[in-house]
């Protein structure tokens, strides 16, 4: 969703956001879908700090200004897909809930540096894993997309009706 005053607006307390993925409330039974509703209670300094959001639920969160929209502006635009929130606002979002705890603790200064590079090598090592395994071509099949895309265009030129 792109921030029709730009990614370094700071919102005030009382603003209406939504989330833009789904997210898990520490001791909470069910994470806070997508699209959740919720209101800033609590607005960051600057636009690299996070803001206290409160949700219907009484649920509050501490969110980085990436993890929501403000309410107004999706219920005049809709919610964008991840891609075209890259290539609008820059920032490729990136769903981390799995890790958030540990990606926390580290920003905190929690973890000794040796548990972090223990973590970074397995979760590298994963990727290794995933990438000799992977079904997908070393290169993507242009000749094919290629065909597709005429195949597609010409049907779609044939389906619509001439002017008269």
């Amino acid at each position: 969703m792109r921030d029709r005053f730009g990614p370094n607006r700071i919102l005030s307390v009382g603003t209406k956001v939504v989330t833009r993925a789904e997210l898990r409330a520490a001791g909470a039974s069910a994470p806070l879908p997508a699209g959740s509703v919720g209101v800033v209670v609590s607005a960051a300094t600057d636009p690299l700090h996070t803001y206290r959001v409160r949700f219907a639920n009484h649920i509050e969160l501490t969110l980085r200004r990436s993890e929501f929209s403000v309410l107004r502006e999706v219920q005049t635009a809709g919610i964008e897909r991840p891609d075209i929130v890259a290539l609008r606002e820059g920032v490729v979002p990136v769903r981390v809930e799995e890790h958030r705890e540990q990606l926390l603790a580290i920003r905190r200064g929690q973890l000794p540096w040796d548990d972090v590079e223990r973590w970074r090598l397995a979760l590298h090592g994963t990727f290794e894993a995933a990438l000799a395994e992977t079904k997908l071509p070393e290169r993507p099949d242009y000749e094919r997309v290629n065909a597709y895309l005429i195949r597609a265009r010409r049907s779609a030129a044939m389906a619509t009706p001439s002017p008269r």
